[in-house]
């Protein structure tokens, strides 16, 4: 059963599980916690060192790395690793001999209760399960370290000096806001009142409403000789009634042409040729 394996508190990560792996792991591993500060090992379906420190992270939990970890068959890591485990173990089976081994106060045990955190793949939960036993966590190691506490110095230094801190922050603050209030009532009546003044002297301009009705103009009807579908086929004078007009559409064209611009070309070849078959002089609303 897992529940008598002696499993130390274990967190594991979400990432790329179902909903249905987790209840199953819920249901089998009772040492689960929701709160990957209280863990000692983190398990999560990854395989790489940097995912894992990424995880670490993402859930705020601030580690030192050790200089020793890792999975090159130092003996040291698999006594750290298992040592929690004995302390369950312990607890569950209090025979007075192996309370007299847990008490020991062996050089990492402390550490390994309560710093030190490891994290593994989780297949190292699933071989456990299967076996129906706790297997060493060499082949399963990515990532170990201790946890940095932020209350790790003495009891009566820091809260003194959070304190003192605060309290000139406090005070700071309210030198400022008293400063900038005082600042916003000096100069406030010059901005305001030239604002008004000027408002009031230069209303804004009112838009003048018309319509296209009121333009109107008659324009006389299109030839007959006109209503051709090729210029070629449209009677063209030599010297047309918008012949200044058409002149400066030449020079625009002959600056598409020397840009190198074909689609304007023929864009304004087009109108040219359109405007000097017109008989009449084209003209604004104003009659220019």
């Amino acid at each position: 059963m897992a529940s008598n394996l002696g499993f130390p508190r274990i967190y594991v990560l979400p990432s790329h599980l179902e909903p249905s792996q987790l209840h199953y792991l819920e249901e089998a591993v009772p040492s689960l916690t929701y709160d990957i500060n209280e863990a000692d090992l983190v398990l999560g379906k990854i395989s790489k060192r940097e995912r894992a420190e990424f995880e670490l992270r993402r859930h705020k939990l601030r580690i030192r790395p050790d200089s020793g970890s890792g999975s090159g068959g130092d003996p040291d890591s698999t006594v750290r690793a298992i040592a929690p485990v004995r302390r369950v173990v312990v607890e569950e089976h209090p025979g007075p001999k192996r309370r007299k081994i847990g008490d020991a106060q062996h050089p990492d045990y402390r550490t390994a209760q309560n710093g030190r955190v490891q994290v593994l793949k989780l297949s190292w939960l699933t071989d456990c399960l299967a076996q129906g036993r706790l297997l060493p966590v060499d082949n399963y190691l990515l990532y170990e370290g201790f946890k940095i506490s932020s209350d790790v110095d003495s009891g009566g230094e820091k809260p003194e000096t959070q304190n003192i801190s605060s309290g000139a922050i406090l005070r700071r603050a309210a030198e400022d806001h008293a400063m900038n209030t005082a600042n916003r009532a000096a100069s406030s009546p010059l901005p305001f009142n030239v604002h008004d003044s000027r408002h009031s002297r230069h209303p804004p301009p009112t838009l003048e409403r018309q319509t296209t009705s009121e333009h109107d103009t008659k324009l006389p009807a299109i030839p007959e000789y006109l209503h051709t579908t090729y210029s070629c086929q449209r009677p063209t004078p030599l010297h047309p009634p918008n012949e200044k007009f058409i002149l400066e559409l030449k020079k625009i064209r002959t600056l598409r042409l020397l840009q190198g611009n074909q689609i304007g070309v023929r864009a304004y070849s087009t109108s040219i040729a359109a405007l000097s078959a017109y008989p009449y002089v084209i003209q604004s609303s104003h009659g220019k």
